[in-house]
Order: C-alpha cells, then structure tokens, then sequence
C-alpha cells in the first residue's frame, strides 16, 4: 500500500484592523501595502495594530 500526502489547501487569513483605517481601504490595499511597505503580511498587521492602540492610547484622531 502506497501512502501519499493530500496537497495542502491554500486558505486566507482576514484580519480585521479598525483603529484609525477603513476595513474596506485595508481588504482591498492589503497585499499592494505589504510589497510596497516592504513588511510581511504579519508584520503589517502588527504595526497596525500597534499604531491604532498608540492612537486610542494617547486620545489621538486617526489619520
């Protein structure tokens, strides 16, 4: 019996960032901000994340 491994199914990660930027702006500029940013998928949304809690923090308006 010959054991073969199923391909892998690609999925999508969606993560929701609302401090200070639209989630529309975010779901269709995503992928063009992270090569232009030269961040990785992750990475973008952390600094994202961190920019908006920053923001909420110090009382500041969004950009």
């Amino acid at each position: 019996m010959k054991l073969t491994a199923k391909p892998k199914k690609q999925t999508r990660t969606f993560v929701m960032v609302t401090f200070g930027r639209g989630n529309a702006e975010l779901k269709r500029n995503f992928d063009l901000l992270v090569q232009q940013g030269g961040y990785t998928k992750a990475g973008l949304a952390l600094s994202l994340i961190r920019e908006g809690i920053e923001r909420r923090m110090s009382k500041q308006t969004p950009k």
